[in-house]
């Protein structure tokens, strides 16, 4: 039977007289190479590089026209109007983001309830269907009012005077 002291024996004479392996003497672990992904992304890349040429050599896109339409007065001004309105709904988004956030985060169960029904309606509702529903607000309600709940309003105005330019872009 062996016992476990010639076991140890037979391990330090079996190590080498210089304290150990060397570095040098160990394999040195490489990572693996993937050609497929390699292969792969530049047949991708080719097929891209051909798509691209496919589209600017084609004279059926008659870029010269598409150069004219694009620089056209009322492009770039609907252009202009887009990221006029883009920063207009940012800021708008912001603003009212805060106080929602402060409202989720507040301690009062009615306010953080409130602001994730809100962001809960936003967040799952369609976009089509929010375009729809705000594009026919006019015909749900023909005027919106200001004023006591249940009681005479003070203010009010016509859905479509309102929300119209609005939702054009001609109210600027």
């Amino acid at each position: 039977m062996v016992s476990p002291s010639d076991l140890t024996a037979s391990l330090h004479a079996s190590a080498p007289a210089t304290g150990g392996a060397k570095t040098d003497d160990l394999p040195r672990i490489v990572p693996r190479r993937h050609i497929g992904r390699l292969l792969s992304a530049a047949v991708a890349l080719l097929l891209f590089a051909m798509l691209v040429n496919s589209v600017v050599r084609n004279r059926a896109f008659q870029w010269e026209v598409v150069g004219r339409h694009f620089t056209s007065a009322a492009v770039l001004d609907g252009l202009l109007l887009t990221l006029w309105l883009t920063g207009v709904v940012m800021v708008l988004g912001f603003l009212l983001g805060i106080p929602l956030a402060v409202m989720r985060l507040s301690a009062n169960p009615v306010l953080s309830s409130l602001s994730w029904g809100y962001v809960w309606i936003f967040r799952s509702t369609p976009l089509l269907v929010q375009l729809l529903f705000w594009f026919n607000i006019g015909a749900l309600y023909p005027t919106l009012g200001l004023g006591i709940p249940f009681g005479p309003q003070f203010v009010t105005v016509k859905t479509v005077n309102l929300l119209g330019p609005a939702l054009t872009g001609s109210g600027r």
